[in-house]
């Protein structure tokens, strides 16, 4: 097993006006159930401080096939359902891998 991550996934979206503490509490719980899945090695949310209201879950991956779990997973659009609510439109998402 490799002891870094091959993928980083960055999923950002702007927030509708004012929910940046909604989201926050809501991201929570999904995240740190996103960090216990195995092959995680850690997520956290951030908001970006170049777009005030924008936000991103950076998550790290051993593998394609953990990160393929994690969005298949049968809980995973129950547990993020809330946080993407609060957004002002879909998600973009991106897949870094190292080189």
């Amino acid at each position: 097993m490799t002891d870094h991550a091959t993928i980083v996934r960055i999923l950002s979206g702007r927030l509708k006006a004012g929910m940046e503490a909604e989201l926050a509490e809501a991201e929570r719980p999904a995240v740190a159930w996103i960090s216990s899945l195995d092959g995680c090695f850690g997520a956290q949310l951030c908001q970006v401080k170049e777009e005030p209201g924008t936000f991103a879950i950076i998550s790290r991956w051993r593998d394609q096939a953990a990160l393929d779990a994690m969005v298949n997973h049968p809980e995973y659009r129950d547990r993020t359902a809330l946080g993407m609510s609060l957004l002002d439109g879909p998600p973009t998402v991106r897949h870094y891998t190292s080189a």
